[in-house]
């Protein structure tokens, strides 16, 4: 019965966790951050199962990309792996913009380090990112992912 009780228990809290978005990096604002350079990836898509490697040149629609799953922006990228290791941070400046349609958004980048040099293997990783700080409550924000066309609501 205590077992049970333990079980019961341990999987609340496993839920409870993940649907707080505890499983999301927290996104990081700082403007000499997302001044600096990124090592190589690209994007993933999985469809049917079936990995997809998305140049970055090649996305049309950002948001065919990315997900946001409540305050939990979500998305998939490749890159050269087996000898190392990598960090992934995802940045922006902070500070808002607007375009020629009048709609305010942050910049944000993913800064990408790879400690894989030399490999030639390729990985995939899912990435999930806190995106909280951002969203004001009393207007429509978006994001611009550095260098891709697009904007994503959040």
């Amino acid at each position: 019965m205590k077992l049970l009780l333990y079980i019961l228990l341990t999987i609340t809290v496993c839920f409870s966790s993940f649907a707080q978005g505890e499983n999301c990096d927290a996104l990081v604002v700082n403007d000499s951050l997302f001044q600096q350079p990124s090592d190589a990836y690209n994007f993933d898509i999985v469809s049917n199962n079936i990995v997809h490697n998305i140049l970055r040149d090649q996305i049309d629609d950002i948001n065919k990309i990315i997900s946001l799953e409540g305050n939990c922006l979500k998305f998939r990228i490749s890159f050269a792996c087996g000898c190392g290791t990598i960090k992934t941070q995802l940045v922006s400046h902070g500070k808002l913009q607007q375009d020629t349609a009048g709609r305010t958004f942050y910049e944000i980048k993913l800064l990408f380090t790879n400690f894989n040099k030399g490999c030639e293997a390729l990985c995939h990783e899912q990435l999930a990112f806190d995106i909280s700080d951002l969203k004001d409550q009393s207007s429509k924000i978006y994001l611009n992912f550095e260098d891709i066309e697009g904007l994503i609501e959040i």
